[in-house]
């Protein structure tokens, strides 16, 4: 049997692991808060939807921060399922992962009807069914 992880390395991965969580959840905590923020200084309006921000100066910031999240999600596992539960960790933040891509990647129908990147069918298939 080979040798166990020495405890300093296995305490350090741990704290590694913990603080790519946390800073996962500051990212989705600080996303809507950024967004309307910086509307505010920019525009001077706060957009009706967060999707919405897609379509003002915002939109790097809306979609880069979807995808880190997204792809944090994709390759987070999770725990392992236990006994009676019929969905796991990893399906579900993998299900969460490509929505928020399909969401950051899809753009909403533009509230001012102009510059429309995708077609009806895109916008309902890849923004509002992710969404």
């Amino acid at each position: 049997m080979p040798d166990a992880m020495p405890d300093a390395m296995r305490d350090d991965i741990v704290q590694s692991y913990y603080r790519v969580r946390q800073a996962l959840g500051l990212l989705g905590l600080g996303l809507p808060v950024i967004l309307i923020l910086v509307g505010l200084m920019t525009r001077g309006a706060v957009e009706p939807s967060l999707s919405d921000y897609y379509h003002t100066v915002q939109r790097d910031i809306f979609v880069g921060t979807l995808t880190a999240i997204s792809l944090f999600l994709l390759a987070y596992p999770g725990h392992k399922r236990r006994e009676g539960e019929w969905l796991s960790d990893d399906l579900l933040t993998s299900a969460a992962g490509l929505a928020g891509l399909g969401v950051a990647f899809f753009p909403n129908e533009n509230p001012a009807g102009q510059g429309v990147l995708a077609s009806p069918a895109q916008v309902f298939f890849g923004h509002h069914a992710a969404a």
